[in-house]
């Protein structure tokens, strides 16, 4: 046998050697599959967001599932009054219901009363709402312009139940979607009135105060978790996660 056959054979057993010799590594453990949870986020909480977020990603065993608007989704999130047709529902927080105008706007304060007119006239100007400013106001002369949601929206139930007094709304007003397209149109617009809850106030509409209400907690939004069951495990954990993020904060 020639020496560079033997130094092969030499170099092959040394291989087969320490093969032998090396450890098995451990088989892998099946990791487990996360648990999917559909959620339906009402538009209104769109601000929930970076909760929602926060609290999935503290939980690699649980997999969220956006099914916004799906009567089918594990939990629900929205405003309003607790569901009776659900197995399992909870308030976890509060938002304040907030009535608002344009920035340039110079009035302050308004009393129910001249909410109740400026949502019922017909035709209404700023210069008829009985209210002395040291500001000049170049929409004056101009009608009011209220701004609302839609009939079934809690938002907007929950301002009627606030101005009771209100038995019937302008013709023709302005019905908008969502609180975003609602502070689109204020910051647009001077001489703009309406409604948003206060997580959706920045300064491109000015937040006035209301003197007059019987009761200030009608103003008030509860933020409603649904469910058909009871949440249990990694999914109970992530709602209670949420609400401990709202609590602190609660108006």
């Amino acid at each position: 046998m020639s020496y560079k056959r033997l130094r092969l054979l030499s170099v092959l057993i040394i291989l087969i050697y320490v093969a032998g010799c090396a450890p098995t590594l451990p088989t892998p453990a099946p990791q487990p599959t996360p648990q999917m949870l559909r959620v339906s986020l009402d538009p209104a909480l769109a601000w929930l967001e970076p909760a929602l977020a926060a609290c999935s990603s503290a939980r690699p065993n649980l997999a969220i599932l956006r099914n916004d608007g799906d009567p089918a989704a594990d939990i629900s999130l929205t405003f309003g009054t607790l569901p009776e047709e659900q197995v399992f529902s909870a308030v976890i927080g509060y938002d304040e219901l907030v009535i608002v105008v344009h920035p340039e706007n110079p009035v302050d304060t308004l009393t129910a009363v001249e909410i109740t007119q400026a949502f019922t006239a017909e035709t209404l100007t700023w210069s008829e709402i009985a209210h002395e400013t040291d500001q000049p106001f170049s929409t004056d002369g101009e009608s009011v312009k209220a701004l609302v949601y839609s009939a079934d929206s809690a938002i907007h139930q929950r301002f009627l139940s606030a101005f009771s007094s209100i038995d019937r709304l302008a013709p023709d007003l302005l019905m908008l979607p969502s609180p975003a397209a609602m502070r689109h149109e204020i910051a647009a617009d001077p001489g703009s009135i309406g409604l948003l809850p206060a997580r959706w106030l920045d300064d491109t509409v000015k937040a006035v105060i209301v003197t007059g209400l019987p009761d200030a907690d009608t103003l008030r939004l509860p933020v409603i978790a649904a469910a058909s069951g009871e949440p249990q495990g990694a999914a109970r954990a992530w709602l209670l996660c949420v609400q401990d993020i709202l609590q602190p904060t609660n108006l």
